[in-house]
């Protein structure tokens, strides 16, 4: 049980660094063209907010993990899989929308 509440949240950054790196290098695909006085700004800005993705990624699966734990008895290789997926599914619509938000900005 230790090891599932450290091994939950680092499946879960370990997914969503996959999940920000493609969207990293398809903005990057989307700022081609855009002046780097412009584009950069908006990478940073991008990177900001998969750090921060990350840090809310750490906090909320490890939250639902114990959640679920307390309030079910389901198995363990029910809990961890609900609790990653959750807080994957929620970090990675803020991504896109953030990704969607910055090419916006980027390309107008």
């Amino acid at each position: 049980m230790r090891v599932a509440v450290w091994l939950v949240p680092s499946l879960a950054v370990a997914s969503l660094l996959v999940v920000g790196s493609f969207g990293l290098l398809g903005l990057l695909v989307a700022l081609n063209g855009v002046s780097e006085a412009r584009g950069g700004p908006l990478v940073i800005t991008y990177l900001v907010l998969l750090l921060a993705t990350i840090v809310f990624a750490l906090w909320a699966s490890r939250w639902s993990f114990q959640r679920l734990t307390l309030r079910t008895t389901w198995s363990l290789w029910v809990r961890a899989p609900i609790a990653i997926i959750a807080t994957v599914a929620l970090a990675t619509a803020i991504l896109v929308t953030g990704f969607f938000v910055l090419v916006l900005l980027g390309v107008s």
